[in-house]
């Protein structure tokens, strides 16, 4: 609904709807946009500390769109267009930190409130540059601390790369086509045709899509437990976590979930990709949620059936690719000759909602041949230039030879600095993932995190999380540690000296801590699930 139009339907109706979608012209169809206005009934499934995680994307917080999409409200929208009151509102939003936790909490998420504010990871940002995020506490004066949460990865080159104004925002021409080059810049990386996209779910959406046009013949989609491929209701058929999947089902009817960990997983493998049901397997060859490799000898038997049973293979590179896990993209060096490829974060340098999606010739004629018009529409969907600009320029960047060999270099030091960590550590036990993504792997042997089980176990993590922000100045993403790829020699190393004496120094004290935390947040999350929702009150 193109709320900023006088002629906008939403200023005719006489009973409030339930629900209200507003798209990209709250951005003067600029910048990508999309969201759901709804009543409180309707939101309720993601208002608990418990669901406040069924709903994400990683550009839900871009301040571009989210600040485009203010302006064009204010500015344009009959309703809102000279109303001084809305005015100030915005305005004391955007001047007080608190104004806006409290905003967030009763028009977005306030289970994603509770949370952070449990767990002391309600940070307040106020600036950031490369590997350094610049906070302010509620009490004291600003200080940085190191991002090894880094967007979930989507800060590649770190945050406010110094050259993105001057050769891209100040150099943008109108009259130039972007995405004609970022697309033959892509092709000749990898896979021949590219389709542009906005997040990487909406990645995974078009993959998905184009395969099973392709494979017209066939229904099944395999994937392994651990994959990660996105919230959107075809992305999560990609997505093995079952309670993230449960809350939206019924959904596609025929995907095969292999534990690719197992004992059985070589025979099961085989015998699904062998039935001749199979029109896709999807997968992440580093699981992003577990930093687990898929192994070689899965990575083989899907590689041996693939032209004698026709399946279409793709792999999700939207958390790997470009370097974060090693090479430049996960695939390479392993049997396998993806037909599907997806990126996202890398492309987006941080700032604008970008991602896309590489096909294969066999892929994209196959899928011409039997839906043309779906084909030609996606192609052109989420095409923009400024976007296109903004993803070749980082491309570009990343490609250069001093890039690979600073993450090259650093991601050694850092392997060997957790390592030894883990080796003096009675909190740690262990250390995996390359590249610059690693995962700190407890001890989940200790008698407490025996008692309390898994959840005790994630509870010791939100809460190691919380230590490292406040002893060590180190922000970290729940259990990874996964910098900016620009990080320097110079930062790891005092990343590291941070780190080391919260796991390594009066770890009784941190178990004490933790067993003072963990009651704290049993007794939270029971009055979270027995009091009304924040945005009711």
């Amino acid at each position: 609904m193109d709320i900023a139009s006088e002629k906008s339907l939403i200023h005719e109706i006489s009973l409030l709807q339930d629900i209200i979608v507003t798209g990209e012209s709250l951005t003067g169809y600029e910048i990508p946009f999309g969201a759901f206005s709804m009543a409180e009934t309707i939101h309720e499934p993601w208002a608990s500390m418990m669901t406040c995680f069924t709903h994400s994307s990683t550009y839900s917080g871009n301040n571009l769109s989210l600040t485009k999409a203010r302006e064009q409200l204010l500015a344009h929208a009959p309703c809102l267009r000279g109303d001084r009151a809305a005015q100030e509102k915005c305005a004391a939003i955007a001047a007080d930190n608190k104004e806006r936790v409290n905003a967030f909490a009763r028009y977005v998420n306030p289970g994603l409130v509770k949370l952070y504010a449990l767990t002391g990871l309600d940070i307040h940002a106020v600036g950031g540059h490369g590997s350094m995020l610049r906070i302010k506490p509620d009490e004291g004066h600003e200080k940085e601390i190191f991002d090894c949460v880094a967007g979930g990865g989507a800060v590649v080159r770190g945050h406010t790369p110094a050259d993105l104004v001057p050769e891209v925002i100040e150099t943008h021409n109108a009259e130039t086509d972007y995405w004609e080059k970022l697309s033959a810049r892509l092709a000749g990386l990898c896979l021949p045709h590219v389709f542009p996209a906005v997040s990487g779910a909406s990645a995974v959406d078009i993959g998905m899509t184009l395969a099973m046009l392709a494979n017209a013949d066939k229904t099944k989609i395999v994937t392994f437990k651990g994959n990660y491929a996105g919230k959107t209701l075809l992305s999560l058929n990609g997505t093995a976590d079952e309670t993230l999947r449960q809350p939206f089902f019924p959904l596609y009817h025929d995907v095969a979930y292999i534990d690719p960990f197992a004992q059985d997983a070589k025979k099961h493998l085989e015998s699904v990709l062998t039935s001749g049901q199979v029109a896709l397997i999807w997968f992440e060859v580093i699981q992003g949620g577990c930093d687990r490799e898929i192994p070689n000898d899965l990575i083989e038997i899907i590689s041996r059936y693939k032209d004698r049973y026709g399946y279409i293979i793709a792999t999700d590179e939207i958390f790997n690719g470009f370097f974060r896990t090693g090479p430049l993209f996960s695939f390479q060096g392993k049997v396998i000759a993806p037909d599907i490829v997806t990126f996202a974060k890398p492309l987006s340098d941080a700032s604008f909602p970008f991602a896309a999606t590489l096909v294969s010739s066999r892929v994209y004629h196959q899928a011409v041949q039997n839906r043309p018009e779906v084909v030609h529409y996606l192609e052109k969907l989420y095409q923009n230039q400024i976007g296109s600009h903004i993803a070749l320029h980082s491309v570009e960047k990343i490609l250069s030879p001093e890039f690979e060999k600073n993450v090259s270099r650093v991601s050694e030091i850092l392997h060997k600095g957790l390592n030894d960590i883990a080796r003096k550590s009675s909190i740690v036990k262990g250390i995996s993932g390359r590249g610059l993504t690693y995962r700190l792997d407890y001890n989940d042997r200790h008698f407490l995190l025996r008692l309390l089980g898994k959840t005790g176990y994630s509870l010791f993590v939100l809460y190691m999380c919380r230590l490292c922000v406040r002893k060590a100045d180190v922000f970290l993403f729940f259990d990874e540690c996964s910098p900016a790829l620009t990080v320097s020699d110079a930062e790891v190393k005092q990343l590291l000296e941070n780190l080391k004496p919260v796991f390594t120094e009066k770890t009784s004290a941190a178990w004490l801590g933790f067993s003072l935390f963990a009651v704290k947040a049993v007794l939270f999350f029971i009055a979270d699930f027995l009091k009304p929702a924040a945005g009711k009150n």
